[in-house]
């Protein structure tokens, strides 16, 4: 029996030791390239009003990529929300993750323009790198009307 709690002590061990050295990478890292998205999330309102812009497109682009995202329904008006492609580069060991970042673009920015009929078309530009933190807020976008756009009410 002593021989059982031995041999079982001895595997538990090992296997913390394992782990435990996996953990530090003395086993070494290796990399992997993943394509991923990242969502924004934009509010839209009237620069004076404060009032929710519905049915608002968006165009991103960046320098050499016309098309730099795909714009989502939100399914709530006012909200829209845009995908934006990057590659992940994650380096792992056997068990664990150990740092995962945004491969560089040619244009480290992303220019996000809002487009609607009764607004002048606003840029927002956002870095590729800061993507992981933009995604998880919801951002306001103040539309300001067209300059030739007018009341027409007495």
């Amino acid at each position: 029996m002593k021989k059982l709690y031995l041999a079982f002590g001895i595997i538990g061990l090992l296997a913390v030791v394992i782990v435990t050295a996996d953990y530090f990478a003395l086993f070494g890292t290796r990399t992997e390239r993943r394509f991923d998205f990242y969502e924004l999330t934009f509010k839209t309102v009237d620069e004076k009003t404060g009032a929710p812009v519905v049915d608002v497109h968006v165009n991103c682009f960046q320098k050499g990529n016309q098309n730099a995202c795909t714009q989502k329904d939100s399914g709530s008006p006012g909200i829209t929300s845009v995908n934006i492609p990057v590659t992940k580069i994650i380096t792992r060991t056997w068990l664990f993750k150990k740092d995962e970042s945004i491969q560089p673009t040619q244009d480290p920015k992303v220019h996000i323009m809002f487009i609607h009929y009764d607004y002048a078309s606003l840029v927002e530009t956002v870095l590729v790198q800061s993507l992981p933190e933009l995604s998880r807020e919801r951002m306001t976008v103040q539309m300001p009307q067209h300059i030739l756009h007018k009341d027409m009410t007495p």
